[in-house]
């Protein structure tokens, strides 16, 4: 395969001159955003883990406090990337407002390799405390999930009622900053920010209602 490969990438050559160049400048461009991306992501990933607390560590040093941090009346649902790790919304929350809601639910979304997942495999609850559960959602490549589905599926599978008008979400929304030593070289770290700034926002692409969602994060360096 390689030498038939070699061949035809051979024979084509002399076409590079007559025009051929603009494909291959599309697609080296192309190829060069979606790598930065992919890197950029990659990177902020594995900060977030090596910085990260687990869920049950944090769960049970927080109420082990004495006193234990106030209580308020609602839901808060957090979505959580990493499922075993703390989000930073809520740590952002607990260290600023010192307050925690009466019940909380970290949310995962994940896609799977299935195009479409059944409803009564879609979600799946661990309950760490009382009123302090781990919800993970899943959705085929072929799905986009949406906030009212999953609450859904949450109260007649569960008996968990969370709908938007009494739920607060807590999405963590960290800026990103230069840092004066990066894995990245200054251009491609220039390309990542830029196209981060422009990214969809998540609510916006799970269909959150707008007027219940709270953003909390911190600063975070390449």
């Amino acid at each position: 395969m390689l030498l038939v490969d070699i061949g035809f990438f051979v024979s084509n050559l002399s076409k590079v001159s007559q025009g051929g160049w603009l494909p291959l400048l599309i697609g080296g461009i192309s190829f060069l955003l979606m790598i930065t991306w992919h890197q950029g992501r990659e990177l902020i990933r594995l900060k977030t883990n090596n910085e990260g607390v687990e869920v049950s560590l944090f769960i049970q040093s927080v109420f082990n406090r004495k006193p234990p941090p106030k209580r308020v009346k609602g839901t808060a649902i957090f979505l959580n990337a990493q499922i075993d790790l703390v989000p930073n919304a809520l740590v952002q929350n607990l260290l600023h407002n010192k307050v925690l809601h009466e019940r909380i639910v970290f949310l995962n979304i994940s896609s799977w390799s299935s195009p479409r997942i059944d409803d009564q495999d879609r979600i799946t609850l661990k309950e760490l405390r009382e009123n302090i559960f781990l919800v993970r959602a899943l959705y085929g490549f072929k799905e986009t999930p949406k906030i009212n589905h999953i609450l859904e599926l949450l109260n007649s599978i569960y008996g968990i009622n969370c709908n938007q008008e009494d739920s607060a979400f807590f999405l963590s929304r960290d800026s990103l900053i230069e840092n004066e030593v990066s894995k990245m070289s200054w251009g491609r770290e220039k390309i990542f920010l830029t196209m981060a700034k422009h990214a969809s926002k998540a609510e916006d692409f799970y269909n959150f209602d707008p007027r219940r969602v709270i953003k909390l994060g911190a600063l975070v360096d390449l």
